[in-house]
Formats: structure tokens, C-alpha cells, sequence
């Protein structure tokens, strides 16, 4: 009996919605997406923080404002998003902004153990 549920999974970074059956036929495949193992930051897959955004007009500020203090891994896009690529990075950057914000450093309930 076939099984019509779809999972997502990832074979060479890239994303795919997969049966069972055809989970199985590939031997090399990544664990479900939903378990968790494809956590952390990397430039391929940036994580995003709505906390650290800011208006897109502040972007190159807090660009400028990040490399000066020579912060690596985060960075603002022109539409103001804040993209993190590094897990220190981000826990670097967390003072800056909420100094640049005038809220003192900025506390993160996501982060794991060392993460600021």
C-alpha cells in the first residue's frame, strides 16, 4: 500500500516533497526537514531577525554601525532585514543594535547555550 503523505526533505541542499516510498529510493537522503537537523546558520541559509530589522532607510547605519564593530555574519538588506550567518556574529551584534535602538542590549529568547 502506497502512502500519499508528503514530507519535506533536502538531497544536495535542495528541497523536496517525497513519499515514503520514494524517501526510500534514495539512499543518501537527509533526514525530514521538520526533525530539526537542518538547524544553525550558514550563507546558503541565513537566519532572520524581525527584533534586529530596521527601517530600510537605517539599513546602510546599521551596516556601517555592525562593521565598526567588527561584527561578521549579520547584515541588513535594503529593505532592512536583518540577515545572521554566524551564531557569534549575532550574539555580537545584539549590543550594537539595542544601543543604536537606545534599549541597551537586546536579550534572545531563541538562542541556545553561548548564544548571548
Amino acid at each position: 500500500m502506497s502512502s500519499t503523505t508528503r514530507r519535506l526533505y533536502y538531497i544536495d541542499g535542495n528541497p523536496f516533497w517525497l513519499t515514503d516510498e520514494e524517501a526510500d529510493a534514495h539512499p543518501g537522503l537527509r533526514m525530514p526537514a521538520e526533525t530539526g537537523s537542518l538547524g544553525g546558520y550558514s550563507e546558503k541559509r541565513p537566519g532572520k531577525s524581525l527584533a534586529m530589522g530596521c527601517h530600510p532607510s537605517q539599513a546602510g547605519l546599521m551596516n556601517a554601525a555592525a562593521r565598526a564593530a567588527g561584527v561578521r555574519g549579520v547584515e541588513w538588506d535594503r529593505r532592512g532585514r536583518c540577515h545572521i550567518t554566524s551564531r557569534a556574529g549575532r550574539a555580537k551584534a545584539m549590543p550594537v543594535v539595542g544601543r543604536l535602538l537606545g534599549v541597551g542590549a537586546l536579550h534572545d529568547r531563541d538562542g541556545g547555550y553561548g548564544d548571548g
